[in-house]
């Protein structure tokens, strides 16, 4: 008798789900000034700007034709132009990313599992160390950020977007079905 073929498990139970997707910055945990104080960057001056920032992530995640994550980060500022950044990698190969504020990121990202992204970025310009757990559930991303040169850690929280248009596709599809 033919095994089935195991779906993809999700974080937080059995239940399958797509990472491709749009998401959205809901909050910073508490440690969001203390991080950026560490990355040299006075955090109680522009911790409420970054929290004022909305953030939104777009991931493709691998597929049979294509072997590369895709993610791109989109920042809208209050008076700020829109900062976008874009990585597509391939897992455990390391990416070197030119930011738009001339910065060369270096970013090796492994899959470590199907739900989760580890990623160790080095900006060399501001002498930066950053690992990144990017953590998919059916709800959203939980993105834990440690400055590996001091151990400080901050938490993001992001809700899966749900694009209108893709919604109302799926209510009439499911209307024709029925």
């Amino acid at each position: 008798m033919a095994k089935p073929k195991q779906q993809f498990m999700g974080f937080m139970g059995s239940k399958s789900f797509k990472i491709t997707g749009s998401y959205q910055l809901i909050n910073y945990d508490e440690n969001l000034d203390l991080f950026l104080d560490s990355l040299g960057i006075n955090g109680s001056e522009f911790g409420s700007a970054f929290r004022k920032t909305k953030v939104k992530i777009f991931v493709r995640e691998p597929s049979k034709h294509n072997k590369k994550w895709s993610l791109i980060h989109k920042e809208e500022g209050n008076n700020d132009p829109t900062k976008s950044l874009s990585y597509v990698f391939e897992p455990g190969k390391s990416t070197t990313i030119e930011t738009e504020d001339d910065s060369i990121e270096k970013v090796v990202c492994l899959n470590k599992d199907t739900h989760v992204i580890q990623c160790q970025t080095e900006v060399k310009r501001s002498g930066w160390n950053v690992e990144s757990r990017i953590i998919f559930t059916s709800e959203g991303i939980t993105a834990i950020y440690v400055n590996t040169q001091t151990g400080t850690t901050m938490t993001a929280k992001y809700s899966r977007v749900i694009d209108p248009w893709m919604s109302k596709k799926k209510k009439f599809l499911r209307a024709i079905r029925d």
